[in-house]
């Protein structure tokens, strides 16, 4: 059998750490290779992106804060060069603002609609669950954050929040949401994981 392999670009070390230690938990089949971009800009990603599908990757998967996106003027350019990449296979996840809204999302025992702008807003909220939250290699390497986002009753809840989230910022796009759709990344590998066995 041939091994699978699965590519997630993401912008950062958060993005990055986090998918390791999800590789390393779930013990994958697959190959799961997160990648660490030399520049954090979508166009550098989405050129990332296509540069690991033609290495042959069979699924790849870009991470996009859309916080960025949504405070300049290259909205449009973006949704273009979204479709257009699209058309290549290659999977786009957004967040808004940031892939730390999505760590909040496993701590509320009820679902919030609150828009926050950037990742200064979301931290702010995250640090009454995390106190000790930074992004920093030192803080990101530490076990004990991944246990908390791993753990299946927070897991389910922030996948239920997403969801929930998500739909609402699709039926009102005119509105600007909080959302994520992180958790269509996880339903994904482990879809994958179960046609490499």
């Amino acid at each position: 059998m041939v091994k699978k392999s699965v590519a997630i670009i993401g912008e950062g070390e958060t993005e990055w750490f986090y998918f390791d230690r999800l590789r390393t938990h779930k013990r994958y089949r697959f190959q799961l290779k997160p990648t660490f971009p030399k520049h954090s800009s979508w166009q550098s990603l989405f050129q990332d992106a296509e540069k690991c599908k033609a290495q042959g990757y069979d699924k790849v998967i870009v991470l996009v804060d859309m916080d960025v996106i949504y405070n300049t003027p290259q909205q449009d350019k973006y949704q273009k060069e979204k479709k257009r990449i699209q058309k290549k296979k290659i999977q786009v996840i957004e967040t808004n603002p940031c892939i730390e809204f999505w760590f909040l999302l496993h701590f509320l025992q009820t679902l919030s609609t609150k828009c926050y702008e950037n990742y200064e807003a979301v931290v702010k909220d995250l640090r009454r669950y995390l106190p000790d939250y930074e992004k920093s290699k030192k803080y990101l390497k530490n076990e004990k954050l991944y246990r908390e986002l791993f753990d299946n009753e927070n897991l389910s809840r922030a996948t239920d929040h997403a969801d929930q989230l998500l739909k609402l910022a699709q039926e009102t796009p005119e509105a600007l949401h909080s959302y994520t759709e992180i958790h269509e990344v996880l339903k994904l590998l482990d879809s994958f994981e179960k046609q490499s066995s």
